[in-house]
């Protein structure tokens, strides 16, 4: 059966969405001051601004996250009832220029489920072992100066 909700429902909603958006990237500035990074477990590449706000604002905690298809090809396995938080990955297309150089372009973004280290546990004796994050500390600067001001 198809859900049908009325333009007045689907405000409310939309509403309600930005305020817990807005809320969590309150709580998420706060967060960052205490060197909440979030990073993918097996290239050690922290997570843009944005999806560390959509991390955030889903309840996710700092650490290690990766996709499901990640996890187990790395030997890990994600624990069965686990929910992952979306982010967004951007889709690139590789290109030369005019003058023979290649050059990457974002064409689009998708919408990806990760799992964080704490969802998955190790599927054979040989699982891949999780990397740490690369350089926190200029990280956090750069994620800082991505959030937007917010006027509360």
């Amino acid at each position: 059966m198809k859900n049908t909700f009325t333009p007045e429902q689907k405000k409310a909603y939309f509403a309600d969405r930005r305020i817990k958006y807005l809320q969590a990237l309150k709580d998420f500035k706060d967060k960052l001051a205490k060197d909440y990074i979030c990073y993918n477990a097996f290239t050690g590449r922290i997570y843009s601004g944005n999806n560390h706000c959509f991390l955030a604002s889903q309840g996710g905690d700092a650490g290690a996250y990766a996709g499901f298809n990640q996890w187990r090809s790395k030997g890990y396995q994600v624990k069965k009832g686990s929910h992952g938080v979306v982010v967004v990955q951007p889709i690139v297309k590789n290109k030369e220029n005019a003058k023979g150089e290649k050059e990457s372009e974002m064409v689009c973004v998708s919408y990806v489920s990760i799992f964080h280290f704490s969802q998955v546990e190790p599927a054979r004796e040989n699982s891949e072992p999780v990397k740490e994050a690369g350089e926190p500390v200029a990280a956090v600067e750069e994620v800082k100066e991505e959030i937007p001001a917010l006027a509360f």
